[in-house]
């Protein structure tokens, strides 16, 4: 699991705990050497530097509840799945002005080690926090941007500390319209995030801003066995129970019954388990009757005013009633479709988005043809129907969520001029993913996964090679240095002319594009890539795999 990791200048990564027990003569030569059960602080340190050391160290660490250990510059955390009391104050105080070179292994140590380099050098900083879904990579960006908020803090009253604060508030506003719960993780982060925490010649911060990427909306039109849709959702139906705060004027508002149930939306209700899919071990806690109003609270303290944030909160309850659409054709078939149950189903959406009507947007499809002044207008069939309505949801909940990350990006952007400042930049991104059913989400999110590999590759292997050869020292072995390089793999995706996200995009402007015109010509163009698995019963025809 560390090799797969690519480093920054200061890299963190986090890790679910290690599977396997260390061997009695390992575990004595580990203990040896720190005169105590709880393994080596640095990997690197290690006598015997193999897989299992390196591993047995991590467990050795881990039982000790000392989560953190290093492997040079980079930080492994462990999940230890309970609290633990390691990110207090106290341990905040202890890091200041500590090198990570003179630090016990910590996230406070890679954050400090940042925050002294841009002071030293006037240099951005990068960290990036990777890792497998429910490794805590989500908990461990907020101790980073908690200790960085704490640290350039100088002065309570100025403006810098309400901005730390609100950089602090983000996260748990965003986890409410960006996490939900799947197989592995409750709190599962579906989109990745950049912060970037710029920061003044004294030390103090300046401006801060969030840029999201790759969110996952196919989740909001569908989920699989097990898993949850976002947060939010559910928060809006606890929030209209009669146990919850204001619960009368939010059903009025959000066009939702005091007697709501997830099990009454179709967007909340799973899809069909895939073949082969593994069936849920445990079914996630329903949300507490408060949730949502600690959410529209966390919101004002980001800079919403309250008519944003009810703004916000009907367009997700539109997501919610809109799903609950169903088609089938028109009376004799030859009018396209109509909607199940009549205007009426889709009325609490009109209402919510502020439009007259509905139906048109999800039974038809208009165009309007260069050197024609009339719209040609076609009837769509049931499943397109479907599609449509599916497809305007992802857009709308998509659209809020953007707007709400700018929104707060406005209430983080400081004093004038601050945004000139080096930054300390710190990445979230989703891991490896693979699932029963993999969707174009699951594409992007591996893809920027082997461009991080490569970037390991580059920084660490192919720059050591390269070292090796200006310095005409020879390479440990006597030969090559072995290791794999995933560029052929980049390159089958993002390739010129032809990688599959390129033959992706002439296929979508082309006016008779099909799905089995797309898999025929990525088989005709990659058939014999050695990272590409095709239809080899028939060149050129049958689907891509």
């Amino acid at each position: 699991h560390v090799g797969r990791q690519p480093p920054s200048l200061e890299y963190l990564t986090a890790a679910k705990g290690v599977g396997w027990a260390p061997t009695s003569s390992v575990k004595t030569r580990l203990c040896g050497a720190m005169g105590k059960a709880a393994g080596v602080p640095d990997c690197t340190q290690l006598l015997v530097l193999t897989d299992d050391t390196v591993v047995d160290n991590l467990r050795l660490r881990y039982e000790a509840d000392e989560v953190h250990t290093n492997v040079g510059s980079m930080l492994v955390v462990l999940n230890p799945y309970r609290e633990l009391p390691i990110y207090e104050e106290a341990q905040m105080n202890s890091h200041v002005g500590v090198r990570l070179a003179n630090a016990q292994p910590h996230v406070f140590a890679i954050a400090e080690e940042a925050y002294l380099s841009l002071m030293r050098s006037s240099t951005s900083q990068a960290i990036l926090v990777s890792g497998e879904s429910g490794a805590g990579k989500t908990e461990t960006s907020k101790r980073l941007v908690q200790y960085i908020s704490f640290r350039a803090r100088k002065d309570p009253s100025k403006a810098a500390s309400k901005l730390a604060d609100a950089l602090v508030r983000s996260n748990p506003s965003l986890e409410a319209f960006g996490n939900a719960s799947n197989t592995r993780n409750a709190n599962s982060s579906r989109f990745a995030k950049f912060v970037q925490l710029h920061v003044s010649n004294e030390g103090e911060l300046t401006k801060a801003s969030i840029a999201t990427f790759l969110l996952e909306k196919t989740r909001v039109a569908s989920h699989a066995a097990g898993e949850r849709n976002y947060h939010i959702f559910y928060q809006l139906i606890a929030g209209v129970a009669d146990n919850a705060p204001l619960a009368e004027q939010r059903r009025r508002v959000l066009k939702l019954s005091a007697f709501a149930t997830p099990q009454a939306f179709d967007y909340l209700r799973p899809a069909a388990s895939a073949l082969g899919a593994k069936p849920p071990t445990s079914t996630p806690p329903p949300f507490e009757p408060d949730a949502l109003e600690q959410t529209v609270q966390r919101l004002a303290a980001g800079g919403l005013a309250s008519y944003q944030s009810s703004s916000v909160l009907k367009i997700i309850s539109a997501v919610l009633h809109l799903g609950c659409a169903q088609f089938e054709l028109a009376v004799g078939g030859a009018d396209g479709s109509r909607v199940i149950g009549g205007e009426a189903v889709l009325a609490p959406v009109a209402s919510l988005l502020g439009v007259m009507e509905m139906s048109s947007l999800l039974l038809e499809r208009r165009l309007t043809i260069a050197g024609l002044k009339e719209e040609l207008v076609i009837k769509l069939t049931p499943a397109q129907c479907a599609g449509a309505r599916d497809a305007l949801a992802r857009a709308l909940y998509e659209l809020a969520f953007l707007w709400l990350v700018r929104a707060m990006n406005r209430s983080m952007w400081g004093a004038e001029g601050g945004g000139d400042m080096p930054f300390i930049g710190m990445l979230d991104v989703f891991g490896f993913e693979d699932f029963a059913v993999n969707n174009f989400e699951q594409l992007c999110i591996n893809f920027c996964n082997e461009r991080l590999q490569q970037f390991l590759v580059e920084r660490i292997f192919k720059a050591e090679v390269r070292l090796y050869a200006e310095e005409g020292v020879p390479l440990p072995g006597g030969g090559a240095l072995a290791f794999a390089d995933n560029i052929r793999c980049i390159e089958l995706l993002s390739g010129i002319p032809h990688g599959i996200f390129r033959l992706l995009d002439s296929q979508c402007i082309s006016p008779q594009a099909t799905d089995a015109r797309f898999f025929a010509e990525i088989n005709a163009q990659h058939f014999s890539h050695p990272f590409f698995k095709g239809a080899r019963h028939a060149r050129g025809k049958g689907r891509a795999c």
